[in-house]
Formats: C-alpha cells, structure tokens, sequence
C-alpha cells in the first residue's frame, strides 16, 4: 500500500488584505487557480504548502 506525498511552494501566497497580497479579489483567486488544479488533478495522500506567508491563507486548502 503507498501513499502520495505532495509539497508546494505558493512563492509567499498571502491574502489580498495584507500588504503583500495581490490586490483584489479576481488576483488572489488568480494566485490560488494553477496550485489547487494541480494538487486537486493529483490527489496527494497528504498535501502540504511552504511559504504561505500568511497563515489566513489557507483559502488554498479550502480550494482543494
């Protein structure tokens, strides 16, 4: 029996309401599109982010 491990690195994902956030809500969801495809398409057992830079960001779970 295996298990997917997977570790992405969103490059410093914060929310749009912090400072270094993408302005506005159509960027944010853009920044969370290509990292939630890609770990929904290969379904890891336990996913993991580095970097998040803001722990509120964890919208990229949610988007899973």
């Amino acid at each position: 029996m295996g298990h997917g491990i997977g570790a992405w690195k969103p490059e410093n994902l914060c929310r749009h309401s912090n400072r270094f956030g993408p302005e506005g809500d159509t960027a944010y969801a853009t920044r969370l599109n290509p990292p939630s495809g890609t770990i929904t398409r290969l379904g890891p057992d336990l996913p993991g982010a580095q970097e998040a830079g803001d722990p509120r960001a964890a919208d990229l779970g949610d988007a899973v």
